[in-house]
């Protein structure tokens, strides 16, 4: 089984040579590796030359503009692939040798993803893990992203995944206009197209670090932004219904409530936007039940001081 291998880069100089050469390094060899570069402003066009004349490098293809968006380059990536999956191992992170042997050996005709359990890394400390309660597992599509990507993400990380690539001519392509939860919406729609294999080992390493895009989209609550179309997206595609969907949002905006992380501006905006799309729906017992009195009582008095203005 041959594998696509995608490393979509930007600004990760220091970074690349770990993750090119952990991938190099795998026990599956039958691979392709393709290099891109989002026009970056470090060294990394140097680090990436290196590799041109590797015998597993089949493109190194460098910006002239920088996208806006990782995931337009992975679009880029997927349509420059020339097998049957693809891995889109992304440019800071790293890996065991034997990630794609494990993955492949799980894989049948129904397979349409393929993971493993990551770990997120912040220097020398392990900040959280995926957890899986079995070594293997098989799971339906839906039922996957019903019982582990709703409410808790499975997949926090493209690199500790594979998928089919003719899934991704099958699924909605407005992924690509999101900077933060691309991703999230991304393992949802593939998923709807077959089987999950998940794998319980740890061989993906994900690293946090100040130039990653999670920080500045917590800080400006662009997560919870893009949390609001993807609940749509996903309802439109019928794998949530209407009501699950206002129980989902009620919920987020719960942990929006909560979340320090988000600049005091960007949360007043923010809860002004979960406010327009729950309408009344927020003033419920059901909403109670599910936020709590002191999460209800910041709903009421947002209400109170929106309707005063």
């Amino acid at each position: 089984m041959f594998v696509s291998i995608i490393v979509p880069n930007y600004n990760h100089a220091p970074y690349l040579a770990e993750r090119i050469d952990s991938i190099l390094a795998q026990t599956h060899q039958q691979f392709e590796l393709i290099l891109l570069d989002d026009c970056s402003t470090d060294d990394s066009r140097a680090v990436l030359e290196r590799y041109r004349h590797h015998p597993r490098v089949n493109q190194v293809v460098f910006n002239t503009e920088n996208s806006g968006t990782t995931f337009k380059q992975w679009a880029k990536g997927i349509e420059l692939a020339q097998y049957e999956w693809i891995w889109l191992a992304e440019s800071d992170d790293w890996c065991e040798p034997t990630l794609l042997e494990t993955l492949i050996a799980g894989i049948t005709p129904a397979t349409c993803i393929a993971f493993c359990m990551s770990v997120a890394i912040k220097g020398n400390d392990i900040l959280y893990v995926n957890q899986s309660k079995f070594l293997h597992q098989t799971l339906r599509g839906l039922d996957f992203v019903r019982e582990r990507m709703l409410r808790i993400t499975a997949i926090s990380n493209a690199s500790q995944a594979i998928f089919r690539k003719e899934v991704y001519y099958k699924i909605d392509k407005s992924f690509t206009t999101y900077k933060f939860s691309g991703d999230y919406l991304f393992w949802m729609l593939v998923a709807q197209h077959g089987e999950v294999y998940i794998a319980g080992k740890y061989l993906n390493y994900f690293r946090k670090h100040d130039k990653d895009v999670t920080s500045p989209s917590l800080k400006n609550g662009q997560a919870y932004r893009e949390y609001l179309r993807i609940m749509r997206t996903v309802q439109d595609h019928a794998i949530i219904s209407d009501e699950e969907r206002v129980r989902l949002l009620i919920l987020k905006f719960n942990e929006l409530l909560w979340d320090n992380r988000v600049e005091e501006l960007y949360r007043k905006e923010i809860s002004a936007l979960y406010h327009a799309d729950l309408g009344n729906q927020l003033f419920s017992t059901r909403t109670y039940q599910l936020m709590g009195k002191r999460s209800y009582a910041k709903v009421l008095l947002h209400r109170l001081f929106s309707t005063k203005q």
